[in-house]
């Protein structure tokens, strides 16, 4: 709870990529219903934390801001310069951090970003026959999958802690892989985010498991941890941090109300900006086995598509779980001016 209020108090502050079709580029025209960042941008507010765009005209294509404290990519559609990639690694390498979520089949032009870091982005939309929600009722479903299995990191504590009453969807996203590349200029990597049995990789768009798309164990979310010389002004040994995440939908607001990403979010923004609670998961690195059923999947449908209510990020999420719990009845008084009326 400590950290919790001090993250709220403190002013904080992340660097939104423009230029590129993100979804959180307001002046971007052509953004369907529900795929902006409306509501993720009302948390950041509630949360204290201070929202600045960063294009060419602020300096990407040369040098991320002196003194950023983190930069989010959310789904680009359009491609980033080499020198824009080249802006981010190196803001990375000196202890930068950068959060990227994007869909694999997107134009997105950050591959020689993340082959810099010994990450790559498969070919193909995930998708599974079981483990999806329901929106259309077409095969098409089949690519909005969740998912609970979670590691042990930081990103994922609150995911992992609840794991048995969420799962983390993801619309038509994709996987992300460690290549082979020699060296170890790639730092850390860990796949805090996994599908588990049952998903494939949809080639061709039609859905339906074809003999040249094997099932596969896809990781869904990498972290990048990137050893900098110094220590950073706490003491703490100073490292550049990079979160990936295949899906460029995965903080939209047709998603974020639903827990398994909203508490994904809120963990990865705690490690991002340094306010990293240090606890004991109960998680490990062995996959966390997925029990599907029938009416499980009405209830991801349900909370995916008509919502529960959001959870601010960075503070109240005890708060708001206790009372989901134990609802508490609203006692009414009679105004004592007549002429009061309550909203």
């Amino acid at each position: 709870q400590q950290n919790f209020t001090s993250l709220a108090r403190q002013k904080r502050e992340v660097h939104f990529t423009v230029g590129h079709g993100e979804r959180s580029d307001t002046s971007f025209k052509d953004t369907p219903e529900g795929t902006g960042t409306t509501e993720l941008a009302s948390a950041l507010r509630r949360a204290n934390v201070t929202m600045k765009n960063l294009g060419i005209s602020q300096g990407l294509a040369n040098e991320v801001p002196e003194g950023a404290p983190a930069v989010l990519v959310v789904g680009p559609r359009t491609p980033f310069l080499p020198e824009e990639n080249g802006a981010l690694e190196r803001y990375i390498r000196a202890g930068g951090r950068v959060v990227i979520m994007v869909d694999p089949q997107d134009d997105h032009g950050l591959s020689p970003l993340l082959e810099s870091f010994h990450l790559s982005l498969l070919k193909g939309t995930l998708a599974s026959e079981t483990n999806h929600t329901r929106r259309t009722f077409t095969p098409a479903d089949r690519g909005l999958v969740f998912t609970k299995r979670y590691s042990s990191h930081p990103t994922v504590t609150l995911a992992s802690r609840h794991q048995n009453e969420l799962a983390t969807v993801f619309v038509h996203g994709g996987a992300v892989s460690k290549t082979e590349l020699e060296g170890d200029g790639g730092g850390a990597i860990q796949f805090p985010i996994r599908s588990g049995h049952g998903f494939w990789l949809d080639l061709d768009g039609n859905f339906e498991r074809g003999p040249e798309e094997p099932l596969t164990n896809a990781n869904m979310m990498a972290v990048v941890t990137v050893p900098v010389p110094g220590n950073a002004a706490d003491g703490s040994k100073k490292e550049g941090r990079l979160v990936v995440i295949a899906d460029g939908d995965f903080v939209t607001d047709q998603v974020i109300r639903n827990p398994g990403n909203s508490f994904v979010l809120n963990d990865i923004l705690k490690w991002m900006l340094g306010e990293e609670e240090i606890v004991s998961v109960a998680a490990s690195e062995e996959d966390i086995p997925i029990e599907h059923t029938r009416e499980e999947d009405k209830v991801w449908f349900y909370a995916t598509t008509v919502g529960v209510p959001l959870i601010p990020l960075a503070f109240g999420i005890a708060v708001a779980l206790r009372r989901r719990r134990k609802p508490k009845k609203r006692k009414t008084t009679k105004p004592s001016n007549p002429e009061e009326v309550k909203s």
